[in-house]
């Protein structure tokens, strides 16, 4: 059976490869805080938990996605009315006039649907987006979970002692 930290050190390199060096820093920092309190073996499914909720890119494409799913109901409403003022002939009390315009512009020729439609595509490849770095996150933590180039459950599964054994008999 792998040894915590060593399924711990085994998923801060796969975060680690996706992130990037400069990135390396918060992920040492969450993950150790996150295994302060271990229950247990580190199972995979912990890992994907562990790498799906600490990672910074995939904050940053969610809060992405939630910022397009905005855009898309400012993309639904109607503008805003606008107000202006004028004041002509300051000096003058007598001859001074002030104007107050109120102006609310009318779309017309489908406008407002063509903006939601093209928010609504720009929602779908932020999802796209997200949905590709979550795979990215998940292909690397299993990676890394299984390589036997690096401490993992398979390294010293039975299976792989059998063939082991049977190795050294040959």
């Amino acid at each position: 059976m792998p040894s915590k930290s060593s399924l711990a050190l085994a998923l801060i390199c796969a975060l680690a490869m996706l992130a990037g060096p400069t990135r390396a820093e918060t992920y040492m920092a969450v993950i150790p805080a996150a295994m302060s309190n271990p229950t247990g073996p580190l199972s995979l499914e912990a890992a994907l938990d562990l790498a799906l909720t600490a990672n910074p890119e995939l904050s940053a494409a969610t809060n992405e996605l939630r910022a397009v799913e905005g855009a898309v109901i400012q993309a639904g409403l109607r503008p805003n009315p606008d107000i202006s003022t004028s004041v002509e002939d300051t000096q003058n009390r007598a001859t001074r006039s002030t104007t107050v315009q109120l102006g609310q512009r009318l779309e017309l020729g489908g406008k407002r649907a063509a903006r939601v439609a093209i928010a609504e595509r720009g929602r779908e490849v932020a999802d796209a987006d997200l949905a590709a770095r979550r795979l990215e996150v998940r292909a690397a933590v299993v990676g890394a979970f299984f390589d036997e180039g690096r401490p993992g459950i398979m390294k010293n599964s039975p299976k792989t002692a059998y063939s082991s054994e049977l190795k050294s008999e040959f």
